[in-house]
């Protein structure tokens, strides 16, 4: 045609996705069929290849979902554990959680909210923790929330079980459903409450037929 040039799609989200990817061997299989195995995307970068008995592609009948809840329970007891540890034994309260601060226009602009959340003693501790590579190996320093450990040890295992099978969006007969609107660098908006949205994913997911074909993908954005 004699054309050249850059050609995009104008409604385009993602800047690629692959199956797999940094989530690869999302799904734990049944026993039963953990011979047999799924199917496997690849991994991501710097993301280590997927477990046996572990697949990106399979039928929902095959997923070992309260496997996954269970090893995500445990897991998150010995973070829970591990944090309160570091802290010296307790998890430090944050005083006023980032949505009440960036909602309080009485602190001034957005710098000056920031600073005044920062400077708050829990999250300085954090920031001193962080510095000195005193956090838990099993928490990613860079990722670390301690919004997330703003409760008891129960309700934070119980939202880690309940959040195990569950990804950011999916998409079922062609609609698109996500629990927020992401932007660059995973900064999230219009977000839904996440303990009701993994109650209604969960609840939709135990409805599906066992011959429902699931894929796990890793969108990146």
């Amino acid at each position: 045609m004699n054309r050249y040039g850059y050609w995009e799609n104008p409604n385009a989200k993602w800047d690629w996705f692959q199956m797999g990817g940094r989530w690869t061997g999302f799904y734990k299989l049944k026993e039963a069929v953990a011979q047999i195995g799924g199917v496997l995307g690849t991994p991501g970068l710097m993301t280590p290849e997927a477990e046996a008995g572990h697949a990106d592609q399979l039928m929902a009948g095959d997923v070992d979902f309260e496997g996954m809840r269970t090893d995500a329970a445990v897991k998150a007891f010995q973070q829970y554990e591990d944090v309160a540890q570091a802290f010296g034994g307790e998890i430090p309260k944050i005083e006023r959680l980032w949505k009440e601060v960036v909602a309080d226009e009485s602190l001034g602009g957005i710098d000056a909210r920031r600073d005044f959340y920062h400077a708050q003693p829990a999250l300085v501790r954090l920031k001193e923790l962080q510095a000195s590579d005193g956090l838990p190996k099993s928490m990613d320093r860079y990722f670390f929330d301690l919004e997330d450990f703003q409760c008891d040890e129960e309700t934070y295992v119980e939202r880690a079980k309940n959040s195990a099978c569950v990804p950011f969006a999916f998409v079922k007969e062609s609609q698109w459903y996500e629990r927020g609107r992401m932007g660059w660098w995973a900064c999230v908006s219009n977000e839904k409450d996440r303990d009701e949205w993994n109650h209604q994913f969960n609840k939709m997911m135990d409805e599906l037929p066992a011959n429902t074909l699931l894929t796990l993908v890793d969108c990146h954005i």
